[in-house]
């Protein structure tokens, strides 16, 4: 089986991120696709949207992640 790893850097897009999520994960059949989801401390709901989608069930052959950084600088892997 092949795979790819995709990275979805946000900042400000929360609205967006199911949508691009979908657009990756869908229609890639015999693929193992891994997700990672970049929020830079957006002032949005981008980095609970993030957290959200990391946590859903996108099927045995999908992987989704975020890293979101807080305005201390700091990062954190959910």
């Amino acid at each position: 089986m092949s795979s790819v790893s995709v990275v979805i850097p946000c900042y400000r897009y929360g609205h967006y991120l199911a949508e691009c999520v979908a657009s990756v994960l869908d229609h890639q059949p015999g693929v193992d696709v891994r997700v990672l989801i970049i929020d830079d401390a957006s002032p949005d709901d981008s980095a609970e949207q993030a957290r959200a989608l990391a946590a859903a069930d996108h099927g045995p052959t999908a992987t989704t992640a975020c890293c979101c950084r807080r305005t201390t600088g700091s990062l954190r892997a959910h």
